[in-house]
């Protein structure tokens, strides 16, 4: 048969009790005295100011009461907000004055909303690089926003072609959009302009045949116009083909032939007719005229 444990005595059960109520005693003591600590700080050595503040980049501009802990009238914000780029995500300091004393919280801008835009498809001519940013429009975010592929098209490959933009603003919220890409031959030649036939004397050194030229294109810029004169002879005089070509980028021909004449004078220009002696001649006949008026006049006395 188990052993059986001698009863608890009163007396042991009375001294148990009052160690309790200690107990609970010195833990109500213990509140009160935190509690009491807490208010004095709270009263005398707290600050009212939070210690940081964060805040929405392009929202309107903050307020001193956003960085109070509660309501004071004689906080007064020393900090010109005008100063701060609050369009940016960043942390600034600023500065509080309530009483003789200044506080300097801390306010730090943030971007957590992503950027929005427009796509917008596009047409190009094929291998052509089309910027990203040309595929959208109407961006709207309050920090800077650029524009990248998801996956760069291939604009080796002629027809259409879905492209993935990325839109990323300052904080790192991305936004991606859709749009088609279309590639399309360059089948337009470049077009020059300002070729004329050319005398040239005898002995002349090289001239610069290129000289009164321009060439465009419906796709390249600052093209450049070949000259061919390998069939130009200056120390003979005759009649000579001189040949411009420029080429683009999609490999559109053109080419103008002209005639370089090389003579050993220049031809004369026409020499037009002189006013001076066509006036005389009619001063002349009227001066006839006159004579003939008077000679009529004297006979009509007689």
């Amino acid at each position: 048969m188990a052993e059986r444990r001698p009863g608890i005595s009163k007396r042991e059960q009375r001294r148990r009790k009052i160690r309790r109520r200690r107990r609970v005693v010195l833990v109500l003591a213990a509140l009160l005295l935190l509690s009491f600590v807490w208010l004095v700080y709270q009263l005398f050595f707290a600050s009212p100011v939070r210690s940081r503040v964060r805040w929405e980049a392009g929202s309107a501009t903050p307020t001193v009461s956003l960085f109070l802990k509660k309501e004071n009238p004689n906080a007064t914000m020393l900090t010109h907000m005008g100063n701060l780029n609050l369009k940016e995500p960043g942390k600034y300091t600023v500065e509080i004055q309530i009483g003789t004393k200044t506080y300097r919280p801390t306010l730090q801008v943030v971007d957590t909303q992503p950027p929005e835009g427009t796509a917008l498809d596009q047409t190009a001519i094929l291998n052509t690089q089309v910027d990203a940013a040309s595929f959208v429009s109407n961006i709207q975010d309050a920090t800077a926003v650029t524009v990248s592929y998801k996956e760069r098209p291939d604009f080796s490959r002629e027809g259409h072609q879905q492209v993935i933009l990325v839109l990323k603003d300052a904080g790192g919220n991305k936004t991606e959009l859709t749009a088609n890409l279309t590639l399309e031959k360059d089948t337009v030649p470049p077009l020059i302009e300002g070729a004329e036939d050319l005398y040239i004397l005898t002995g002349t050194k090289r001239p610069d045949y290129s000289g009164n030229l321009s060439v465009s294109d419906n796709h390249d810029i600052n093209m450049e116009v070949a000259v061919d004169d390998s069939r130009v002879d200056l120390k003979t005089p005759g009649n000579y083909p001189l040949y411009y070509s420029a080429v683009d980028t999609a490999g559109n021909l053109t080419q103008v032939t002209v005639t370089v004449h090389v003579v050993d004078q220049m031809p004369d220009a026409e020499t037009p007719a002189d006013p001076e002696h066509e006036g005389g001649s009619e001063e002349d006949d009227s001066g006839d005229s006159e004579d003939d008026l008077d000679d009529s006049s004297d006979s009509e006395e007689e």
